[in-house]
């Protein structure tokens, strides 16, 4: 019925702007300059008519307002009807004033002096320029991280606040939608008018516009830089991105970052790779103290020769590998380089001649040439005074292109015509496959650095272990401790492999950001003591993995042991994972694509003793607890110890309960003080409810009744007093939104009042939130069943 009256309205809206359109357009065609030919009388006709339109107008959109308040306790989804009237509003009133004041100008005979008239169309002309259709601005949305603050502000003032065509009500409606998270949260209570607004933006202020809070968080992102691996020019830009950024906003704090220049430096260096770390020291010159922009400088132009040679230079085939990754030693002129195998231009790795041939036989020409057998460079050392790195296969002291299989070692000496024959084969097998008796395997991990939300909306980074054989995620407790989770009880067992279990008893929801993307996502997660052990077990060596240059690992340091803080299982694996694999070799992981980032996972060779194997793998066997369940329903179990703080409420419960003079209990609640503290505000949210469970009962007057006599009973029995208008200023309250519950098929209480503690307050904290959990002093199913056993008659009743 209401939307249907709503239309009614919208259409009798859209009439009355036509009209007005029509009188507008008569307006403009009357030229200004010739007062002579002006009909008076018409104008002023048509402006007594101009101000009935207006009357109208706004009698409807007022009709209409009324109608959405009410459609918005029925239909959530009205908030875009919302700000298509206040747009329509604003249109129609800067028209309606346009015209209406050449009107008046008309009736007055354009009697303005020259330089008005010419001020006026200057001023015109500029209303004209600012309705070309320019590119649209995007606001920024604001999450509730502190560093985004400033940026997010200044383009909200600038854009929206600063500007005057907008109305109060159109403002407000700009800043709820760029706003999400827990600074979304911080306005969710206030009720959306035009006087409301101003109240929004300095709620916001008091919570975001902290200067020191700000300059922390932008110091703590200098000190958790991304180490740079070789090559990896996509992550230098980025650090040197990071570093400016930072900078220049911590410079906007008025900090004295111009005296900070040796310490980023050293900051900067530590995170790079040793080669670039040694092209900087050799780009120094003399003795003076080198500057921040310097190292800027080099590190820019760094990167634009990588990307340069990453272009000019692609990996397209196994040969342009191996001379990629057996090239060793320092840089030699090329007028000096001769091959000793073939007498031509290039050094003998690279020529085709000797990569044909078999490993034995490059062996032993390597040994006729008295070259290094280690980097195929030299004569004038051996290989094991050689400072190159060993081979990429065994690890031994000897090139790559020189190591053989145990098929090689044992198959006889063949003629000259007959190894050429078999050249192809045997060259593929030596590359690509290798089976030596003392050698072993590394399973590598897949493993991802993420950002994680903390309960004020500030990220952290953390370490996540990426596993399809788990059906659940879990995260340590020491994580869950230091983001503040809001965390919930639960009893989960967890199985693992050959029926090893374990059992989680909390359980929270984590917001995960990807630090290569957008991607976000909100996933339950299982608390556990510990997830796994250091991941890997060993330092891997990553010199031979031939990791493209334009790869973004999800975890560069997934060579370290490091500890997993969470474990993201099925739930979202498959969502994680995008189009894109890189096969780096049959003895190498694989490299996948995932919203995180290149993950690496698969076998790698490892020359000694590999220790345990790590198999992470977690199964929900609903089934399983509902049997077992029921067979241990007669069980009678341990009783389980009191944690820290059950123990406390305990204690609290003993020290401050008491008996009155009637015999009823006094019980004082267990409050954490810190919390009770950081309670915002709560009124609006109390009152908002309360005003659409009257319009409810209003339709209901016998339940109304019910309703009221309710909180009669709660005034005469002193469960409840008034609070006079002295203490309703106090800064500890609490307003505790309330609603009825309707139950016709009650023999004595039909209706029942409801109190929600756990309605949230400005700053995103309830009662309840502020209240300790006490253990559960319940009996357990057990004891009642034996207690129906023991006697003969049973006696159930309900209390008040």
């Amino acid at each position: 019925m209401l939307k249907n009256e709503l239309k009614v309205l919208k259409a009798r809206r859209a009439s009355i702007k036509a009209q007005c359109t029509r009188m507008k357009n008569a307006i403009e065609a009357i030229n200004p300059e010739k007062p002579e030919k002006v009909d008076v009388v018409s104008v002023q006709q048509r402006r007594d008519k101009f101000k009935e339109y207006w009357d109208q107008y706004n009698d409807v959109q007022t009709r209409i307002f009324e109608l959405l308040e009410t459609i918005d306790d029925l239909d959530d989804d009205v908030e875009e009807l919302k700000i298509e009237h206040d747009e329509d509003a604003a249109t129609f009133e800067e028209n309606y004033f346009t015209t209406a004041s050449k009107i008046e100008r008309l009736l007055t005979g354009n009697q303005a002096n020259p330089d008005q008239v010419q001020t006026a169309r200057v001023e015109e002309h500029a209303r004209d320029i600012t309705q070309m259709h320019l590119p649209k601005i995007a606001i920024p949305k604001f999450s509730g991280n502190y560093e985004d603050w400033y940026p997010f502000y200044n383009t909200f003032e600038s854009i929206i606040h600063s500007n005057a065509r907008l109305t109060s009500i159109q403002k407000f409606h700009y800043l709820i939608s760029s706003l999400e998270g827990d600074a979304a949260h911080v306005i969710q209570s206030l009720e959306i008018n035009a006087e409301n607004y101003e109240e929004a933006l300095q709620l916001l202020k008091q919570r975001y516009d902290d200067k020191r809070i700000i300059a922390q968080e932008h110091i703590k992102a200098l000190f958790d830089l991304p180490v740079i691996t070789k090559g990896n020019y996509n992550a230098l830009r980025q650090l040197i991105d990071h570093v400016l950024r930072d900078l220049r906003s911590l410079k906007g704090l008025n900090r004295p970052t111009e005296q900070w220049g040796d310490l980023i430096i050293h900051m900067i260096s530590t995170q790079l790779d040793i080669s670039t770390i040694k092209e900087w020291e050799d780009n120094i010159r003399g003795e003076d103290m080198p500057t921040l922009k310097q190292m800027t400088d080099f590190l820019s132009h760094k990167c634009k020769a990588l990307s340069a040679i990453s272009k000019r230079n692609p990996c397209d085939s196994q040969n342009s590998n191996i001379r990629k990754n057996v090239t060793k030693g320092t840089h030699v002129s090329t007028a000096n380089i001769h091959c000793s195998h073939c007498k031509g231009k290039h050094h003998i790795f690279q020529c085709d001649s000797f990569l044909k041939l078999p490993p034995e036989d490059r062996y032993k020409a390597a040994r006729d040439k008295g070259l290094c057998i280690n980097c195929l460079r030299s004569t004038s050392h051996q290989a094991r005074d050689c400072k190159s790195s060993n081979c990429q296969t065994c690890n031994k002291k000897h090139n790559t292109l020189l190591h053989m299989s145990t098929k090689d070692k044992v198959r006889p000496m063949e003629s000259t015509s007959t190894t050429s024959e078999t050249t192809n084969s045997n060259n593929t097998i030596a590359l690509n496959h290798h089976s030596a008796r003392d050698e072993e395997h590394q399973v590598v991990l897949s493993t991802a650095l993420i950002e994680v939300y903390d309960r004020r909306g500030r990220t952290h980074r953390c370490r996540a272990l990426l596993d399809s054989g788990s059906q659940i995620n879990f995260i340590t407790r020491r994580l869950a401790e230091e983001l503040d989770l809001v965390q919930g009880e639960t009893n989960m067992t967890i199985t693992g492999i050959n029926q090893t279990q374990t059992h989680s008893r909390r359980i929270t929801n984590v917001k995960i950001k990807s630090l290569q993307n957008s991607f976000t996502s909100v996933v339950q997660c299982y608390v556990l003591n510990k997830i796994t052990d250091n991941i890997p077990q060993v330092f891997l060596k990553i010199n031979d993995l031939k990791i493209p240059n334009n790869i973004r690992l999800a975890d560069p340091q997934f060579h370290v042991p490091a500890e997993i803080d969470m474990l993201i299982g099925v739930e979202i694996f498959w969502q994680l994972l995008c189009i894109g694999q890189v096969y780096l070799h049959k003895n190498q992981p694989m490299l996948q694509k995932t919203q995180l980032g290149w993950i690496v996972g698969g076998r790698m060779h490892y020359q000694k003793t590999s220790p345990s194997r790590i198999c992470n793998l977690s199964i929900n066997h609903e089934l399983n607890e509902v049997l077992t369940k029921f067979w241990n329903i007669e069980c009678v179990n341990n009783i389980t110890p009191f944690t820290p703080k059950e123990n406390y409420c305990m204690e609290h419960y003993t020290k401050s309960t008491i008996r009155d003079e009637n015999g009823r209990f006094i019980v004082s609640m267990p409050i954490k003080n810190e919390k009770l503290l950081q309670l915002g505000e709560s009124k609006d949210t109390a009152l908002k409810r309360f005003l659409s469970l009257e319009r409810k009962l209003h339709k209901h007057p016998s339940l109304k009744e019910q309703y009221a006599q309710s909180f009669t009973e709660y005034l005469k029995a002193g469960y409840m007093v008034r609070v006079d208008k002295q203490r309703a200023h106090d800064i500890s309250r609490y307003y505790i939104p309330h609603h009825a519950v309707f139950k016709d098929t009650s023999i004595t209480t039909k209706v029942r009042v409801v109190f929600d503690a756990s309605c949230k307050t400005s700053s995103g904290l309830s009662l309840n939130d502020c209240l300790m959990v006490g253990p559960n002093l319940q009996q357990d199913l057990l004891s009642i069943l034996l207690r129906f056993r023991t006697f003969k008659y049973v006696i159930t009743a309900d209390i008040q």
